[in-house]
């Protein structure tokens, strides 16, 4: 079970991204943090659609770290519900919350560890569990970054024309609506989310269940591609994009990376 220290972010899709993978201080930043406090692997997303980024990262050009795939990510977007809708999750304690991790992490990679080093915007408060008999079956928090990140939309190109239309079938089959250009997207993210056997049926409840708990913002989660869970999420009424999943390294291959990885995509 890998721990899990930092996610690297995709910087190529900010602004400016020429001059940073251009120039050294970037990487040698990067390759330098990774020396000096080595972890068990580290790994960046690049969103599918974009070979001008994946040809430059993986050109080997001196100074870059090698980047070795290992499957995708798919990312869903579904709308939240009211406030108000029933809710059938109970409130978590953090020693309930940690028996749970303790028992269901194992079984996915990069798990983060409950507890440790969290960010400060999330709290035991934002999580919530599933019980049967007693039993805690799932557990999961719904992040919203809105306190110190918001996702404003800069333009939809060539496809703007096409948002009135995208929205009445949003409307229609339950997604979000897309935001107009220049106006926040509007989400918080499904944190920490993990079910007990990975039951498809316990993991649409939490889905569920955190959509609930959104006040009507849009809930975001990632999944590998490689995870059982990953047909369910299929089935939901979401906006979906794929990304692929690298391990990136500029030494020797990761030793023991095996198995499905956790994505939390409120980290990415």
């Amino acid at each position: 079970h890998v721990r899990l220290v930092g996610q690297m972010e995709d910087f190529l899709t900010r602004r400016g991204h020429e001059r940073l993978v251009g120039g050294d201080d970037g990487l040698a930043a990067l390759q330098r943090r990774m020396s000096e406090d080595p972890v068990s692997v580290t790994f960046t997303t690049i969103l599918s659609g974009n070979p001008r980024a994946r040809m430059l990262l993986t050109s080997g050009r001196a100074g870059l770290p090698r980047y070795m795939p290992y499957g995708r990510v798919l990312t869903f977007m579904l709308a939240g519900r009211a406030s108000s809708q029933a809710r059938s999750a109970d409130v978590a304690t953090a020693e309930t919350l940690r028996t749970f991790y303790e028992r269901e992490a194992p079984r996915r990679q990069l798990f983060p560890v409950f507890g440790e080093r969290m960010h400060p915007s999330l709290s035991p408060s934002d999580f919530f569990v599933l019980k049967r008999g007693g039993e805690v079956v799932g557990a999961a928090a719904v992040w919203n970054h809105r306190a110190f990140r918001r996702i404003v939309v800069d333009g939809y190109g060539r496809t703007g024309f096409l948002r009135g239309a995208a929205n009445l079938w949003a409307h229609a089959t339950g997604r979000p609506p897309l935001p107009p250009q220049g106006a926040e997207l509007a989400c918080s993210y499904l944190a920490y989310a993990l079910v007990k056997g990975d039951d498809p049926q316990l993991f649409a409840e939490l889905v569920r269940e955190a959509s609930a708990r959104t006040c009507g913002r849009a809930l975001v989660f990632s999944l590998h591609d490689g995870d059982p869970l990953v047909d369910t999420a299929r089935h939901m009424a979401a906006w979906r994009y794929e990304s692929e999943f690298m391990i990136v390294t500029y030494g020797a291959d990761p030793n023991g990376f095996t198995g499905v990885p956790y994505i939390e995509a409120g980290a990415l």
